[in-house]
């Protein structure tokens, strides 16, 4: 279970980085707005969240089983899932409180 959880946060940090930094960089160049990379931030950051806990929650199926609904306690693969998602909604948190643009455009 270890392995699972980091290798989903070594994804989601990559993922996450990826979508931050990239559109930190087109606000700093002054090729769009603020407003809206945090626009397109959300956006990119939903997108990211359905795929990343689609596939941390199949591969949790494939190496957890299937979750039952009768036995007592959390699989697997639901603990992926929740996971990837609170950690891409921290990356977008992180995104939207830290972007901003150069004090050359305000």
């Amino acid at each position: 279970m270890i392995v699972y959880l980091l290798v989903l946060v070594l994804i989601n940090a990559g993922g996450g980085s990826v979508a931050v930094l990239g559109l930190q960089s087109l606000v700093s160049d002054g090729r769009i707005s603020a407003y809206d990379g945090k626009g397109y931030l959300v956006v990119i950051m939903l997108v990211l969240t359905f795929l990343f806990s689609s596939l941390a929650y199949f591969w949790g199926v494939s190496r957890f089983g299937v979750p039952d609904i009768a036995a007592p306690g959390i699989n697997g693969a639901t603990v992926g899932l929740l996971f990837t998602a609170c950690c891409c909604m921290s990356a977008l948190a992180y995104g939207l409180s830290q972007m901003q643009a150069p004090e050359r455009y305000r």
